[in-house]
Formats: structure tokens, sequence, C-alpha cells
């Protein structure tokens, strides 16, 4: 008698496990998506990081160079600042005040005494408050940059002695009056109504070229220099576009520097606007100075 085949019990066999292609498609899919939402995600991040960074370093040097530069117009020589430029570059210019006093007596054309009368400048420690040096001026009356740059004009002479009555040295505290004597080259053409006196030595000037700001310093010229090279660097990334000639321009030109004679509702003031510019990024800073000093 044959025995029967034993047929296996298919049932009881363990199943294969693994993934067909749609489910590898379909995982594959599901990553591309995650990873392209991040890599966006990280992208914007670091281009809005990007952004701030360059965003804060706009605003800290353009905040610096409008500072500095406000604070020296500020206190300059009353109607010293000129403009001066081209297509290529433009400059503002004009003479810092080292120190201001009130005369009592001024030598006046065609007199030929040199010797002024001015009040004793001093500080909190008895001490003369700036010490004259071998190139300052004594500007008396500037009403155009002309009086404060050219020298034939008579408003500006050069100083070249300071004494007291007491031991003749005007760096110690022995005056008996407080009045001290200047000897200047010549008499002045013109007196001050306020009797106003200004001591000053070299002239600053800032230029724009080359999307950058330089500063530069040099004596009293009757001429102005328009600087093309040299300088120290104050600031980069300007954007202004310039004009060929800024004393012709319109009010509403990209000019970096403005000259606004006063009116009868307003005092002469500077105009300041640059235009700064870099990876997308752009700041502009329009800033009036007053220059509170009268002639």
């Amino acid at each position: 008698m044959r025995t029967p085949l034993a047929i296996p019990n298919t049932h009881c066999l363990p199943r294969q496990q693994g993934f067909t292609l749609v489910e590898l498609v379909f995982v594959l899919i599901i990553i591309s998506i995650v990873g392209v939402g991040i890599s966006s995600f990280m992208r914007a991040t670091v281009l809005q990081y990007s952004e701030f960074v360059t965003r804060s370093k706009l605003l800290s040097d353009s905040s610096f160079i409008v500072e500095r530069m406000s604070r020296e117009i500020t206190h300059a020589i009353p109607n010293s600042i000129r403009i001066k430029g081209n297509a290529n570059a433009h400059c503002i210019e004009f003479v810092p005040n080292k120190w201001a006093t009130t005369y009592t007596k001024l030598p006046m054309q065609p007199s030929t005494d040199t010797e002024i009368d001015v009040i004793r400048m001093e500080d909190i420690n008895n001490t003369m408050f700036m010490p004259l040096m071998s190139n300052d001026y004594a500007f008396v009356y500037p009403m155009e940059s002309a009086d404060v740059y050219d020298a034939s004009r008579n408003k500006r002479q050069m100083i070249s002695a300071c004494s007291d009555d007491g031991d003749g040295d005007c760096n110690t505290d022995d005056d008996s009056d407080d009045i001290i004597q200047l000897t200047v080259a010549d008499s002045f053409a013109q007196s001050s109504p306020a009797s106003r006196l200004y001591i000053a030595s070299n002239a600053v000037s800032y230029c724009v070229r080359n999307n950058q700001v330089f500063r530069h310093t040099s004596a009293l010229q009757t001429n102005q220099t328009l600087y093309t090279t040299g300088g120290v660097l104050m600031a980069e990334n300007i954007a202004n576009t310039l004009s060929v000639d800024p004393m012709t321009a319109t009010a509403a030109s990209d000019d970096p520097f403005r000259w606004y004679d006063m009116g009868l509702r307003r005092n002469a003031f500077t105009r300041i606007l640059l235009v700064f510019s870099d990876n997308g990024q752009t700041i502009s800073f329009m800033h009036e100075v007053h220059i509170p000093n009268v002639p």
C-alpha cells in the first residue's frame, strides 16, 4: 500500500518582508519635499542674517561719518563753508574753529597798529584754553567764504605773538585784568558788531569720490582744491549720483553736500545727504547742520 505524499502547509511558512517599488518612490518623494523645505528655511535664515549684518554695518558706518562731519561743521568759522565738485568728486571745505573770544581793542586799517586786546580764555585749571600755534590766524567778521580764505581781504591775520601784563606769558595765570595781547601781521578791514574774534589754522575737506568718503587737512588757500587722491578713508559703499556742478544743481539732486544761504525766517545751513548701498541694502542719511557761531 502506497503512502500518500505529505503536502506542506504553506500557511505555516514565514512571509517575506520588504518594500515595493511604489513605496520606495513614495518615501523618496517625501524625503525630497522635507529636504527642500529644510534647505529653503535654512537659506532664508542665512539670507536674513546676512541682510541684518549688512544693514547693521551700513547703519554703523553711516551714523559715524554723518555724526563726525556734523560735529566738525557745527564748530566751523562762520561763513567758511564752500563746495566744489564735478561728476567724479564732490568736496565740502570749512575751517574748524579752535576757540573764540571777544576783543576790546582791534587795529583797523589804515592804522599800522598790529596789537589786539582780547579776553583771556581759560579752562577749569586756569590754563589758557588753547595754546597758540605758529600757524594760527585771527578772524574778524567774515561775511563770505572769500573773507576766510583770501588773505588780501584783511579779514584774517596771522598771529605772531601773545603776551600779557604779568610775566608776558599768556599760558600763565598772572594777568591783572584777564586781557591778553595778540600781535598780528596787519590791521583789519572791518570790525565785528559783536566784537567776536576766532582763532583757527587749517582747513578741512570731506570729499566723496569712487563711492567713498575721504577727509583732507590743508593750509588755507584762496582757491578750493578738489581732491581726487589722498586723504584719510572715512566711509565706503557710498551710492550718491554726483552732479556735474553742485553749485548749479537743483535741490532735488543726489549731491552729498549743499549749502543754503540764510533767509528771512532761517539761518544758513549745510545739508549732508549720503546714500549707502551694499549687498542689496540701501540707507539714506540726510542731516541739516547749522553753525551757531556768528561773525
